[in-house]
């Protein structure tokens, strides 16, 4: 009891010591650092954040690191065993709160999770419209190609307990409010690497995730680790076309999930032991009010079948309540994929599931080598009870019958799919072969092709041609069915390359005089502003622009040239003209999306050259058209050239 007491009082203690942070960033700060700072700079900004990478020998990497990394991972080390304490050598202790700014942010190393709370402005798209409005929520963009990190194993967000197996290493009250995570994955599972969106360990008590949308994680949007007794909940969470599965549960894990949606992942859960080969104590998942659709945003079959679980070599008791199912695409499913731990009794209860598009299979048994098909009449568009166990099989499914029926392999769903209605086989594959893969979609999901018989015609199709490189032009031809007849379409053909047209220069001007509300123009129209606040400096053949600078001019345009250029400060979504926008990351983009050049800023620019999109028309050479948009990009410019 006096052990308890004093265990009681400490956590107290550190709760009464909490604190919240704000981030010293803001939605313009998406630069590694090394954009526009000096390591001593850094430093004195984040003082420990860099003394921890300089504690790790990582003093090399401080510059080449984003700005919103620096910023969380120092709130992180300034208050580590509380607040204003940094204890490099514990790096467990941390109960800050932090809170982020709306706007788009690159993360190219991992965020820590405290043992406190980290909120963003909401999971919600981040938009900054043409009149400088900023609205939205908070997205974190996974940087895959600047990641400094373990390159094995990625998290963006990731617990500051990780991989510890002492008692310091079980989290009790972190929680995650309010982000949309982009993965940057395809939908596919790329092996070569793993990225997880967020790494949690051993999570206990109230540890939390809500108001939380991931989109096209490699591996996982959530993945547990080190769990053993331990309760994670995630409330309205939606996770997207992760490369395994939305949840990826590694050693056991006790966990709720509370109206979410999971479309288009192989799988909603998937479970294994961990890398030692432990399930702890289990893997116990209760689900309320989770959605789940195949096909949605992807209609491309996989041969993973894209399923609610995947469990293999693990014990599970599973309760799902409220549960909605549509598959949008045609191709057979199976709902549960299970191979058990040995000896142990797992459990899958479905209460109140309502099935739109129902699977072809409820589940796959790999132990007993049996697949549960769909009944024949009942099950389509109904609500639905049903409840299973490994060793009974199915003992409770009021209203409906499902019986077992021989798979002929471990690897595969065979037989063929029924037809719920008629009874009869439908799909167009049979056998066991290919087998499961994370990694490459098929063209249907069946076995090994059987030729065609000799003669037969063959269909093809044809790729886009190449550019032309001296003189010939190549494409590709696919014909099917394997093993057709015929004669193919050329690959190749010869061509010519068109030289470019040659362009009339419209409109320039040097810049002469000293008169900033005057534009003098060597080729065009001269441009005046009556708007002192909307002009600019003139001097020395050159001029400075302002926040608010706009000269309007009309004309067709092709290309802007702009001479001895350079970009003072950096607006995202700043006007260089009317059809050209600046970005944070130094792109100049118009109106298409199109990306015309990326520039440094404070690097002058003897020539740019940025070519338009076909039928652009400009409303102004400098700034926006209107001179009360403001948001103009603060140049200093010696000459301008539209043709």
């Amino acid at each position: 009891m006096k052990h308890l007491l004093t265990s009681l009082l400490f956590a107290a203690t550190i709760q009464l010591a909490a604190q919240t942070v704000t981030l010293d960033i803001t939605w313009r700060d998406t630069t590694v650092i090394g954009a526009d700072m000096t390591y001593a700079q850094a430093k004195a900004r984040w003082p420990a954040w860099v003394g921890y990478m300089e504690y790790i020998g990582a003093s090399s990497k401080v510059l080449n690191i984003r700005k919103a990394v620096a910023s969380h991972n120092n709130v992180i080390w300034a208050n580590d065993d509380g607040p204003g304490v940094t204890n490099y050598a514990n790096g467990c202790g941390s109960r800050v709160n932090i809170r982020w700014p709306y706007g788009v942010f690159r993360v190219d190393a991992e965020l820590i999770q405290p043992q406190g709370i980290v909120w963003g402005e909401g999971s919600q798209g981040f938009q900054l419209d043409s009149w400088n409005v900023k609205s939205g929520g908070t997205t974190l963009i996974y940087d895959h190609a600047g990641w400094d990190g373990d390159p094995s194993k990625r998290y963006l967000i990731k617990d500051m307990t990780w991989g510890r197996v002492d008692n310091f290493g079980y989290t009790e009250g972190a929680q995650l409010h309010g982000f949309k995570i982009m993965g940057g994955g395809t939908g596919l599972n790329d092996p070569s690497y793993h990225f997880s969106a967020i790494g949690a360990w051993k999570r206990g008590e109230v540890s939390t995730i809500d108001n939380v949308f991931i989109y096209n994680a490699n591996t996982h949007g959530v993945e547990l680790g080190g769990q053993f007794h331990a309760t994670f909940h995630s409330d309205k969470v939606s996770i997207f076309k992760s490369g395994v599965g939305a949840y990826g549960i590694y050693g056991g894990a006790h966990m709720q999930v509370f109206m979410g949606s999971y479309d288009d992942n192989h799988n909603v859960f998937y479970v294994r032991p961990d890398a030692a080969g432990s399930i702890g104590n289990g893997t116990a998942i209760k689900a309320y009010g989770i959605k789940f659709e195949t096909g949605k945003t992807d209609g491309r079959p996989y041969s993973t079948g894209q399923q609610l679980a995947d469990i293999e070599n693990s014990w599970v008791m599973m309760d799902v309540y409220g549960f909605y199912y549509s598959k949008v695409n045609s191709m057979p499913h199976s709902l549960i994929r299970y191979k058990g731990k040995s000896g142990m009794r797992s459990t899958i209860n479905l209460f109140g599931v309502t099935w739109f598009d129902k699977p072809a299979y409820m589940l796959h048994d790999r132990d007993k080598g049996t697949l549960y098909e769909m009944d024949q009449i009942g099950f389509s568009s109904a609500v639905t009870t049903w409840c299973w166990n490994s060793v009974d099989g199915v003992v409770l499914s009021p209203g409906v019958s499902l019986r077992p029926v021989p798979a002929t392999c471990d690897q595969r769903l065979a037989p063929l799919p029924r037809d719920p209605m008629t009874g009869n086989s439908i799909g167009s594959w049979s056998g066991c072969s290919p087998l499961y893969s994370y990694t490459t979609p098929i063209a249907s999901e069946g076995g090994p092709t059987t030729p065609p018989p000799t003669g037969t015609p063959c269909t093809y199709t044809t790729g886009p041609w190449s550019a032309c490189t001296n003189g010939t032009q190549t494409r590709t031809v696919t014909a099917t069915p394997s093993g057709c007849t015929g004669t193919p379409p050329p690959s190749s053909q010869p061509c010519t390359v068109t030289p470019p047209p040659v362009l009339s220069l419209k409109w320039a001007s040097t810049f002469s005089g000293t008169n900033g509300c005057a534009l003098v123009a060597t080729t065009g129209a001269n441009i005046t502003q009556a708007t002192s606040w909307a002009c600019g400096a003139i001097t020395g053949g050159k001029i400075t622009t302002n926040r608010c600078t706009s000269f309007p001019l009309a004309m067709a345009a092709t290309r802007v040239v702009l001479v001895g250029v350079t970009f003072n400060s950096w607006e995202e979504w700043g006007w260089l003209n009317s059809a050209i926008r600046t970005r944070a990351n130094g792109d100049l983009q118009d109106g298409t999306g199109k990306v015309l050049a990326t520039v440094v800023k404070g690097a002058k620019v003897d020539r740019l050259t940025l070519d338009l999109s076909p039928g652009t028309t400009l409303q102004s050479v400098i700034g926006p058209a209107d001179r009360n948009t403001c948001g103009t990009a603060v140049i200093t410019v010696e000459a301008v050239e539209v043709y």
